[in-house]
């Protein structure tokens, strides 16, 4: 989907602020939406959709559950998923990816710099 390009090229971005920096989902995905749920790779896509509470007709078309390179984003509104964006590993965002979405003014994250990854390697936090 288009929103999800778009988001996936400003989250690129944002983090690009480097470590410290906050990236506000709601900011990045300036369109309607009440709940996004990141999905770590090789997650299940039914699980997704239990998680979001609906079913997602067109989750076949995402590469997450068959490829560890990705991350999967999904943007909610009511019963109906209103964009999505296969989220390479680089930045990471495994550590934001749960079982339940994030609400939209909850979808606030801090840009950490995740060493072990290798240089210039910068992953998400959630902010505390």
């Amino acid at each position: 989907m288009r929103r999800g390009e778009a988001f996936g090229r400003a989250l690129e971005r944002d983090v690009s602020r480097g470590p410290g920096a906050v990236v506000d989902f709601a900011a990045l995905a300036p369109f309607v939406w009440d709940r996004c749920l990141v999905v770590a790779a090789y997650g299940s896509r039914d699980a997704a959709g239990r998680a979001l509470g609906l079913r997602w007709r067109d989750s076949a078309r995402t590469a997450t559950p068959d490829n560890d390179a990705f991350v999967l984003v999904i943007f909610a509104l009511g019963d109906s998923v209103i964009a999505w964006h296969d989220q390479p590993r680089r930045p990471d965002l495994a550590g934001v990816a749960r079982g339940a979405p994030y609400r939209r003014a909850e979808a606030r994250f801090r840009v950490d710099s995740a060493p072990g990854n290798g240089p210039g390697w910068m992953r998400l936090r959630p902010v505390e």
